[in-house]
């Protein structure tokens, strides 16, 4: 019980796997790992299906186990925005081999044009203050703005 209530899902100890949400389903996963006495935590692509809240509440669950429980994470992501901020490290891959293995707050989108060519466009979400941008410019009676380059966050740990 002391595991469920670390990740936040205390509440649904007594529930079917099935019914629980993508996000309690990852922490309990989490969870899981934490019963087990795990050194490592291998989690591959486990905020790919999450809405942006559980995809962070799972990302904090993770860093707090690097931090506090000197727990090794290793995480597949494709959402480099969650790289940056809470990954310090990355390793970049193209086509099954490595192009890449150093800090997170490298990976600016010019970096990762050099690595990936067109197909980095797709790994960077329109940032939030453009899209509010957007929004207030359609509201004010104005084109949305056509600059999207996302605006990173790098809180780096």
């Amino acid at each position: 019980m002391l595991a469920l209530t670390r990740v936040g899902i205390a509440a649904q100890a007594m529930q079917r796997g099935s019914t629980l949400s993508g996000g309690q389903q990852q922490r309990a996963a989490i969870a899981r790992t934490l019963v087990q006495g795990a050194k490592i935590l291998v989690a591959d692509e486990p905020i790919a299906s999450l809405d942006p809240s559980a995809a962070r509440k799972v990302m904090d669950i993770m860093t707090e186990l690097n931090q506090k429980d000197n727990m090794t994470i290793l995480v597949s992501l494709h959402q480099v925005e969650y790289a940056l901020n809470y990954c310090r490290r990355t390793i970049a891959l193209r086509a099954g081999k490595v192009v890449y293995d150093g800090p997170s707050e490298a990976l600016t989108p010019e970096f990762l044009n050099e690595l990936y060519g067109a197909e980095s466009e797709e790994l960077f979400l329109p940032s939030l203050q453009t899209k509010q941008k957007n929004i207030d410019n359609v509201w004010a009676g104005m084109p949305p703005d056509q600059a999207t380059e996302p605006t990173m966050n790098s809180n780096m740990q």
